[in-house]
C-alpha cells in the first residue's frame, strides 16, 4: 500500500540525475537535507503569493538566495525567470546543488531536520564518482554531515580551531568540507545577521581568491 505521508524530493536536477543540479564543471556542491513539505511530491503546493520559487532553497522562509544576492549585489527574481537566474549563477561559479534525502516523512509537515523521519538517502558516493571535478562539499547544517557519514561509512575530520571546517576522505580523494549557518529563518535566530553574511561572503563571493576563503 502506498504511504501517502511520504515526501518525494522534487526533480530539480539534470538529465544525468534529476534530483541533483550538477554539471561536468562543478567544483563545489551545496548539500542540504530536504525541501519543505509543500515543495515535495505528491502533495506539492507552493505558496507563490508569498514568494516561493520551485528550486533549491526556494521557500520564502529560507534566506539562502537572499544572502547570496546580498554578498554579490544581485537581486534574484522570485518569478519564473528567477529559476534561470539562479541556475546561471550556479553555472558561472561552478557550484552544484543537491539534498542528501531522496524521500522521507515530514513530521506534522515540519521542515526542521529533527522532524524528518524514515529517511531514504541519496547515494552521494556514486554522485561524486560521476563528477570528478568536485573538490568541496558545502553543508547547510551539521545534520547533513551526520547523514553523509551514515551513508558512506566514513567520518569527517574537523579543524581543531574551527569546527565548521574540515575534510572528508572518500576512497583516495579528500574533499574540503564547509558547514554553513543554516539559511532557514527558524534555525538562525541566535546568530547575528552580520556573522552570517561574513560567512557567505567568504564562501560564495564572486571573484574572491580561493586561498583567501575561510
Amino acid at each position: 500500500m502506498k504511504n501517502e505521508n511520504i515526501s518525494i524530493h522534487p526533480k530539480w536536477g539534470t538529465e544525468l540525475d534529476n534530483l541533483c543540479y550538477l554539471d561536468k564543471d562543478t567544483t563545489k556542491i551545496v548539500i542540504g537535507t530536504m525541501p519543505p513539505y509543500r515543495f515535495c511530491e505528491p502533495h506539492k503546493e507552493l505558496n507563490t503569493a508569498k514568494g516561493d520559487i520551485d528550486f533549491f532553497y526556494g521557500s520564502y522562509e529560507n534566506n539562502f538566495w537572499k544572502y547570496i544576492g546580498e554578498v554579490n549585489n544581485i537581486n534574484f527574481s522570485n518569478e519564473l525567470v528567477g529559476i534561470k537566474e539562479r541556475k546561471q549563477w550556479l553555472k558561472d561559479n561552478k557550484i552544484g546543488m543537491m539534498d542528501i534525502t531522496k524521500s522521507c516523512e515530514h513530521t506534522n509537515g515540519s521542515a526542521l531536520d529533527k522532524d524528518l523521519i524514515n529517511i531514504e538517502k541519496i547515494d552521494i558516493k556514486n554522485i561524486l564518482e560521476n563528477y570528478k571535478n568536485v573538490n568541496t562539499l558545502i553543508y547547510t547544517s551539521k545534520y547533513v554531515a551526520s547523514l553523509i557519514q551514515k551513508t558512506i561509512k566514513c567520518r569527517h575530520k574537523w579543524d581543531d580551531k574551527n569546527k565548521k571546517r574540515g575534510h572528508l576522505k572518500i576512497g583516495d580523494k579528500k574533499y574540503q568540507v564547509i558547514v554553513l549557518y543554516s539559511p532557514s529563518k527558524n534555525a538562525i535566530r541566535r546568530v547575528k545577521r552580520n556573522t552570517i553574511l561574513k560567512e557567505y561572503e567568504a564562501v560564495f563571493k564572486e571573484g574572491l581568491d580561493n586561498e583567501k576563503r575561510i
